[in-house]
């Protein structure tokens, strides 16, 4: 019984406290997912985020129903300048399905607005990429910030 006391309102009710109640699943933390949602886009790289889903199911739970958008967040995290790497790597991924070493014909390449937020589904191919050239675009992004 005193376990419940911790958990009530004022009263000696056996109700719980509503913030004891936000469970969205049946994986659920004592905290509504949406919160879950939000620590997992601020993680700030994939390892720290594989790390973070293997802990708990209940993260795993979350990350699952929201994988698009937390992929996306965290690639923002690494690169903040996504649309514009997005394009970096869309147009190099072009020329490597094409195996062209010099390009005389360009490639389509998927549209990426110069500051748009419409980046799409963002592949695990083009998350490779990201992180393969992340220090480069971080590099590229301070030089013409500086401009």
């Amino acid at each position: 019984m005193a376990f419940l006391n911790h958990y009530t309102h004022h009263t000696n009710s056996p109700i719980p406290h509503p913030a004891m109640r936000l469970r969205s699943s049946k994986h659920s933390l004592p905290f509504n997912d949406d919160v879950v949602d939000y620590l997992l886009c601020a993680l700030p790289d994939f390892e720290s985020l594989s790390a973070t889903i293997r802990a708990s199911k209940a993260f795993l739970h979350v990350f699952h129903a929201h994988k698009k958008t937390i992929i996306r967040e965290v690639c923002y995290n690494i690169v903040p300048a996504l649309p514009q790497a997005l394009r970096v790597v869309r147009f190099k991924m072009a020329i490597d399905d094409n195996d062209l070493d010099e390009p005389t014909i360009w490639p389509e390449v998927p549209e990426v607005g110069p500051e748009t937020d419409q980046l799409g589904i963002i592949t695990k191919g083009e998350v490779k990429y990201l992180l393969e050239y992340a220090s480069d675009m971080r590099r590229l992004e301070d030089f013409f910030s500086y401009l």
